[in-house]
């Protein structure tokens, strides 16, 4: 019964991944797509949230470090949005200190390199499951 609940998740989540490494950014969004998500992939948290200003997604799995904003900056952005979207970071140079700042945060899930697929998978497929227990959000600036 678990395999199919997943299966279903996978079915209607909408991913967006962020990652400034190609090679990563692929192999990570062709894996999710097998999976049945559907996938949208950028490499910059400031890619991440012009997409977020005009498509509503379930998930975002973001690498931490990054050019310019980073993976922490995505989700303080998130965050000011009043989104209850799940955001997964990702990571392969941890730390005490930014794995706290990302739980304070509001990170659904803080991950490190090399994460095993079946992980990803699992906690991607809970971030699905929350994300529909609440609400689709489409990401965009309050009034001031």
């Amino acid at each position: 019964m678990a395999k199919v609940e997943a299966q279903l998740a996978a079915e209607t989540a909408s991913l967006l991944v962020v990652d400034d490494e190609p090679a990563v950014l692929q192999v990570t969004q062709k894996l999710l797509e097998r999976r049945g998500y559907r996938v949208t992939a950028c490499h910059t948290a400031e890619e991440a949230l012009a997409w977020l200003e005009r498509e509503a997604f379930d998930v975002v799995v973001s690498d931490v470090q990054m050019p310019g904003m980073g993976g922490l900056g995505l989700l303080r952005a998130v965050r000011e949005l009043e989104a209850e979207l799940p955001v997964i970071l990702v990571t392969g140079n941890p730390s005490p200190e930014t794995e706290s700042t990302a739980i304070e945060q509001g990170a659904f899930e803080y991950l490190t390199k090399p994460v095993s697929f079946a992980l990803l998978d699992e906690v991607v497929s809970a971030a699905a499951d929350s994300s529909r227990r609440g609400r689709r959000v489409l990401l965009t600036p309050r009034p001031l």
